[in-house]
């Protein structure tokens, strides 16, 4: 489960800074340098945890294969809403209105789509691993993290 939390904490950032740098708009060229080489950092740690996950996952018991594809889509939508969404802290700070936050991250938002994509690559690898079972994938879709696309 360690390398899953790994991904969870990886994947979306990695995926917010690839379509940043992709869009072709113009960044202050530190942000962009900062975020060129944040994303060739990760590419070795997301590697890596691919690849563990990969190797080490077949060998688990079925046991450990059925909680962990429980696990997995509370971890990863749990760890995408930290990454992808501002802190209540921020929002007390400066009084986002309730009305603002349910239109920028609520239910239909872009911010969800954005969500579901940044988890796509570890969606698919766990499909890859067979973690994702018929009871797991109905908790992915109950929790909004699930795309067929």
């Amino acid at each position: 489960m360690f390398f899953v939390f790994v991904l969870g904490g990886e994947d979306p950032i990695d995926h917010v800074q690839r379509t940043v740098l992709r869009s072709g708009k113009e960044l202050h060229p530190l942000l962009e340098r900062i975020m060129r080489i944040h994303v060739t950092e990760e590419a070795r740690h997301l590697s890596f945890a691919r690849s563990y996950l990969r190797t080490n996952v077949p060998k688990l018991s079925g046991w450990q294969r059925r909680a962990m594809a429980v696990q997995a889509p509370v971890v990863l939508a749990t760890e995408a809403s930290v990454m992808l969404r501002p802190p209540r802290h921020l929002v007390r700070s400066y009084g986002v209105p309730e009305p603002v936050l349910r239109e920028a991250y609520g239910a239909g938002s872009t911010s969800r789509q954005d969500a579901r994509d940044s988890l796509r690559k570890v969606r698919d690898l766990l499909v890859e691993l067979g973690l994702v079972t018929p009871a797991a994938k109905r908790l992915w879709l109950r929790l909004g993290i699930w795309d067929e696309g």
